[in-house]
């Protein structure tokens, strides 16, 4: 009967390849702590909030400064952008001065740079119900720094190192029992 040591060492050593490769790619294009973007903390209004007083300017606060170029577009409830004069950086927070008029849900989109150098850009939303209108129905705000990216490259990296285990473990055990 043959040797099949010999082809399970190769197995073993491809399981432990695949798995290194995974881990190497979670390490460079992994956002670990080290490597954290400016996350978005506040926003004056809030995202998803309901105001009566039309805004005269749009603030975000980031955890960390942020720096230029930044840029912050408020659309309202046409589509029409109501945003007007350059955005303002100072420190972790960026603005904008606005035109806000007619009532229903503006969208508050933004790119900034982390203080790291990486972009980060997302949108904030918030309902101007205006003075004596019909109130507005405030949208689901949604605030993205690319979490989801990250946590769906950690998932396949565990799910690769996990049946790298597997497989090292069901190789192991056969090879063991066949003695």
């Amino acid at each position: 009967m043959r040797d099949r040591r010999p082809a399970t060492r190769t197995r073993q050593a491809a399981a432990a390849l695949v798995a290194t490769v995974s881990l190497l790619a979670l390490v460079v294009y992994g956002d670990g702590p080290a490597a954290a973007h400016a996350s978005l903390v506040g926003a004056t209004p809030a995202d998803g909030s309901t105001v009566r007083s039309a805004p005269a300017r749009i603030t975000l606060r980031f955890d960390e400064n942020i720096r230029t170029p930044a840029v912050v577009i408020v659309a309202g409830p046409d589509g029409k952008r109501v945003d007007h004069g350059a955005t303002t950086v100072v420190d972790n927070t960026a603005s904008v001065p606005v035109r806000v008029a007619a009532p229903g849900v503006y969208t508050v989109s933004y790119r900034v740079i982390s203080g790291d150098g990486h972009p980060v850009a997302a949108r904030t939303t918030f309902a101007y119900r205006g003075r004596g209108a019909a109130a507005a129905a405030a949208g689901p705000g949604s605030v993205s720094g690319g979490a989801p990216t990250r946590w769906l490259i950690i998932g396949v990296a565990a799910a690769l190192v996990a049946a790298c285990g597997l497989l090292l473990t069901g190789r192991t055990r056969r090879s063991g029992t066949r003695r």
